[in-house]
């Protein structure tokens, strides 16, 4: 749902409701609104969100389960999915494309918002990045859910890019890293 989207999307960058009514330009009410399902997220601020935040096209659309699934559907899946775990693995659109062997992170960008289409082997090489199953890029996913290993990625997310770094910075990091794998353990057996 788009309220559970808006509010996530505003945690996840780590963003009061005062920081993020600013963002978009409407006033606080309309933003608690939102996140309540109370208001509509206007054609303006949706274009607001998809360019500040860098989201994919249709990010707030809903899938229709039954509709047939065409190739450009595809295309906004997978880049939907990249989108989410790159996300929720605390990297940026720079750092992604360094590790696909990318010159320049406009095409992650362009794959996101899927605008560009993403080969075989490049679909290979995500799935090793972010350590999932590569069929996990092609299912619809929800990304307003809220796991366990999605808020504390958050977290840490929230702690990084913060200017001040607390002294145990690398510990924490190494500490959800180690959580978040032992999750991707426990949830394939």
């Amino acid at each position: 749902m788009i309220k559970d989207k808006i509010k996530s999307l505003r945690e996840a960058n780590g963003l009061s409701r005062k920081e993020f009514h600013k963002v978009i330009g409407c006033s606080m009410s309309h933003v608690i609104n939102l996140e309540k399902g109370a208001a509509r997220l206007s054609e303006d601020h949706r274009a607001i969100l998809e360019e500040k935040f860098d989201l994919p096209e249709n990010y707030f659309e809903p899938m229709d389960a039954n509709a047939p699934i065409s190739t450009s559907d595809y295309d906004r899946i997978i880049g939907a999915n990249i989108f989410f775990h790159r996300e929720r693995n605390g990297m940026t659109q720079e750092i992604l494309a360094e590790e696909m062997g990318y010159s320049h992170a406009s095409s992650v960008s362009a794959i996101e918002r899927g605008k560009k289409p993403i080969g075989k082997k490049k679909l290979i090489q995500l799935a090793g990045i972010f350590d999932i199953h590569v069929a996990e890029l092609f299912s619809p996913i929800d990304t307003a859910s809220s796991t366990e290993e999605h808020v504390l990625i958050n977290k840490f997310i929230y702690l990084a890019r913060s200017k001040e770094k607390p002294s145990v910075y690398g510990a924490i990091k190494e500490l959800i890293d180690s959580g978040c794998r032992e999750l991707r353990k426990t949830d394939q057996e």
